[in-house]
């Protein structure tokens, strides 16, 4: 895992693969995208939240990571908490970058993940660094920070 600081989304090539950290509410067939990351992605991606929403409606509430494809981007659903309203939960974070290993452990796309949990998931970043740590993400995955 490589350590970025700055902005994500002026540094993302036409094939990287970018996580978007995410909860499991689903309204109308669309998963919960109003704030933070997560929006700004909704925004710049129309209907990511119903390709989302139809995924995690088919893999069920704890579903970790799931995928997407957008005009041949690939995008990740990176589960951070269950309900939006809720602080991020630590043992989902770890479930969802042990997922995110073994998926970039299949592939030598670069994968940009805003760093997970803080913000409106309202952990401190010295809580989630050991978490994220401990999964051993490869080098092709780029954790940000602004």
């Amino acid at each position: 895992m490589k350590q970025k600081t700055g902005n994500l989304w002026a540094s993302v090539g036409p094939t990287d693969v970018i996580c978007v950290p995410t909860n499991n509410v689903i309204l109308h067939g669309r998963l919960v995208m109003g704030a933070g990351f997560a929006a700004e992605a909704a925004r710049r991606y129309q209907g990511l939240d119903y390709l989302f929403g139809q995924r995690v409606a088919s893999e069920g509430p704890d579903y970790h990571l799931v995928g997407a494809v957008y005009a041949e981007r690939v995008l990740l659903a990176f589960q951070t908490k269950r309900h939006f309203k809720d602080p991020a939960d630590l043992d989902l974070i770890v479930r969802a970058a042990a997922k995110l290993r073994d998926y970039a452990n299949g592939t030598d796309k670069i994968i940009h993940l805003p760093y997970p949990g803080i913000g409106l998931g309202r952990l401190k970043v010295e809580e989630v660094a050991p978490v994220i740590e401990a999964a051993g993400l490869p080098d092709n995955v780029w954790l940000w920070t602004k």
